[in-house]
């Protein structure tokens, strides 16, 4: 996580063109970040594991997608999802991820509020490289790990937050 961190804030100075994929696997078990970016050592019930370590990666990505945008010759596209939200929760909690984008020129336009992480790239590569790639549905479908190609079609019911 830590070396990840370090190295996006070096992009910028990089030449060239360049398309970066980071996953970084925070805030997620084991929780090795307190609050301040301290070692935890000891087990945290997992609110408060959880809760630290996102204050710690706020307190590191907000400051450093700031550095990218501001140090980058050609403004940059930044795409900031989650994978899934908790694992042990109900459907609806489970696909709720943040799905932030910072897009250069006119293409926050494009957005729509039910836009989902199935078109993400779709919508770039259409708008920034001139690909022509046709958009699929925004449908989120949900399996558990028991049963991981039974899926359920989980319908967009959270009202103020598409």
């Amino acid at each position: 996580v830590l070396f990840a961190l370090d190295q996006l804030g070096k992009l910028p100075a990089m030449p060239g063109p360049k398309f970066v994929f980071a996953h970084i696997v925070s805030p997620h078990r084991p929780f090795v970040f307190g609050p301040q970016g301290e070692v935890v050592t000891q087990e945290k019930d997992d609110l408060v594991g959880y809760r630290d370590q996102a204050a710690y990666l706020n307190s590191r990505l907000i400051p450093l997608l700031q550095q990218i945008i501001s140090d980058s010759s050609t403004p940059p596209i930044i795409i900031l999802q989650g994978d899934h939200g908790g694992i042990e929760t109900g459907e609806q909690e489970r696909l709720a991820i943040l799905n932030a984008y910072y897009l250069p020129e006119d293409g926050s336009q494009l957005l729509h509020e039910n836009i989902s992480p199935v078109n993400t790239f779709r919508l770039i590569f259409n708008r920034y490289f001139g690909s022509h790639y046709d958009f699929l549905k925004d449908t989120s479908y949900f399996s558990s790990y028991q049963y991981p190609y039974q899926y359920t079609v989980i319908p967009n019911t959270r009202p103020g937050c598409p």
